[in-house]
Formats: structure tokens, sequence, C-alpha cells
């Protein structure tokens, strides 16, 4: 078992004994022959899903019965089209180079990153922002976000080595992400940060009110008051006549939810400090940015630049170079199985 399936098998054991009563004695041991009761099981699954942010089935709990298995299924099921990772690249002829992991702005979906899928060679995955599915809630600030990435990378990967890039408040994102994972004994050789934004700090119900008017003008219902709650929105939906499902309609709410989340999680996150090796890319030809790593590359691509070609030359450079993965002092990284 590797150090990443040992950590997840812990939490796991944590789980079932906050529900029986007893951790289980080995990773193999059947939780029904445990004591375990169809209810039991039910619960389980239900903590199971809040902690990692997938949904977690009640037949999963069925079907593999055991620490070992509820492992093997959560790493089977954190990448997918319904898992914390979205996989975006997967070249077979480059499957042996470090993959990149991308957080997405701040709506959280990593369907958005299908840009950077053509012609890098190498895995590429997209993150998922938490309560996106519908399974838990998302999430306030970066430290909470920093815990959450770390448990959902340990069930992904058998790799302790990883390229991270962020998109506009996903450089946020991978910046904080970075620092967490350095500090759990995780090799990040390099950091591309693609279009950083800075933020003002706002609240939660500010955030929620001025994603709904943003979307209410997008939609055409600016009138005399513009919505700025969900339920002045259905309200201006309905009068608009707009047939719009209850289904679309909460997906919607989830959605904006997740953005206005992310959006005051990353005003709490620190300056970016102590990362590997940094490339900030600028699409719009600029290269100001108000915040910047210490010995971080610029590089504004402007109109005839090639996003691709400047992110996989990068990170060829630092694969290159031993001394660029950020590892915590004093410590090796664990070996890749």
């Amino acid at each position: 078992m590797t150090e990443n399936q040992a950590r997840i098998a812990a939490e796991v054991s944590t789980e079932w004994s906050a529900i029986l009563g007893c951790a289980p004695v080995h990773p193999g041991q059947d939780f029904f022959e445990s004591g375990g009761s169809s209810l039991d099981a039910a619960r389980l699954a239900s903590r199971l899903s809040a902690l990692y942010g997938v949904a977690v089935p009640l037949r999963a709990i069925f079907e593999s019965p055991s620490v070992i298995g509820l492992v093997a299924w959560l790493r089977a099921n954190q990448v997918s089209a319904q898992g914390r990772f979205m996989l975006l690249s997967a070249d077979a002829a480059a499957a042996a180079q470090d993959p990149l992991v991308v957080f997405p702005d701040e709506e959280g979906d990593p369907a958005e990153l299908r840009a950077f899928v053509g012609g890098i060679r190498r895995p590429v995955l997209g993150v998922r922002s938490r309560g996106l599915l519908g399974v838990g809630t998302p999430l306030l600030s970066i430290q909470e976000m920093t815990e959450d990435w770390v448990r959902a990378f340990a069930v992904w990967s058998q790799s302790r080595t990883v390229h991270l890039a962020g998109v506009g408040v996903g450089c946020v994102f991978a910046a904080a992400a970075a620092n967490a994972l350095v500090a759990e004994g995780w090799a990040i050789p390099g950091v591309v940060l693609v279009d950083p934004v800075t933020l003002k700090p706002t609240s939660f119900d500010a955030a929620v009110a001025s994603r709904i008017r943003s979307l209410a003008r997008s939609l055409g219902l600016v009138a005399d008051t513009e919505p700025d709650s969900f339920e002045s929105l259905r309200d201006a939906l309905a009068s608009s006549g707009s047939v719009i499902s209850d289904a679309v309609f909460d997906e919607m709410v989830v959605r904006l939810r997740v953005a206005a989340a992310n959006t005051v999680a990353a005003c709490t996150a620190a300056p970016f400090d102590g990362l590997p090796r940094v490339l900030m890319l600028s699409r719009n030809g600029t290269s100001n940015f108000d915040a910047s790593p210490p010995g971080a590359a610029h590089h504004a691509l402007g109109a005839e630049g090639n996003l691709l070609e400047s992110l996989e030359a990068f990170l060829a450079e630092v694969e290159g170079d031993p001394s660029s993965s950020s590892r915590p002092a004093g410590r090796e990284p664990a070996a890749t199985p």
C-alpha cells in the first residue's frame, strides 16, 4: 500500500470506527461481518460522500465492504465524470511524464479547461470544485480547501510528483495547493499561472448577489430592480416567460453558489510565497501582474503567442532541472510505485 493509499485507509477506518464504535483490525475486514447493518452502511456511505466530495452510493459499501475495497472504489471513481478530477488528456505516448493538474477559474468546472488538452504531451487533469456535483457544500476558506485538495490528491494519485496550473482565480488555488502539497511531502517541480487576477474581499451573500445580477443581465432580465436572490431570479424568469425546469434551475443555483464560494475563498489566500519554479502567462499581451511570487518568470503571449508551446517548454525545462522540485527541507520525496 502506497503512502497515499495508507492515508486514505486511515481516514476510511476513522469513519468506520465512528459508526461501529471500533476500528477494523485489518484492512480486509468485512464491514457487515463486523456488525454493520444496512443502516450503518448508509451512514458510512453518507460520511464518505461528505468527506471526499463525491457521491458514494450505498451499493459501493455492499460491493466493497472493507477498508481496502473502499480505498480502491474511491480511487477508481475520483477521476471520472462524477469525480473530483476530470481527465482532460491522456497521451498514451507520454504516460510516463509527470501529470499536470489544472485548477479552473472560479466556476470550478474542469470542462472549461479543454483549451489545455490539445497538444499537451502528458496526462492532464482538471480539478472540480467541491459542491459542484451537489455533494457537500462549497468551502469558503483556503485552509478548508487546501485540506480538501490534499485528501483528493492522495486518493487520485499513486505518485507524489505533479505539476500544477491555474487559470484566473484558479491561479490562487494552484499556488495554495502547491504549498499545501509540498508541506505533505509532495514534489511540485513547476507551477503555471495563466491570467492571474486580483480580487477584492467580499462576503458570500454579496458574491452570490453579484453572480445572480450578472446572470440576469446575460439572460436579458435587466429590469428596474435586478434580481439579487435566487427567489427573485426565479420570479424574474417566470415573468419573462422563460421555460426553465426545476432541475436546470437547481443546477444554476449550485453553480452560482460554488462560483461565489470560490471567489470568497480566493480572497482569504496568503500572498504567493515559497512556491517552486513559477511561470506566469498572460494571454492578453500584458505582464503587469498585481501579485507575483518571488523569482517568477513572466511571459506575455499576445495575440500570436502559443499557450501550449510556452507551457510545454517550461515543464520540460523544470523536469530537466532536479533542483526545481519544491520539497520540505530535510525530507525526501516519497517513492513512486
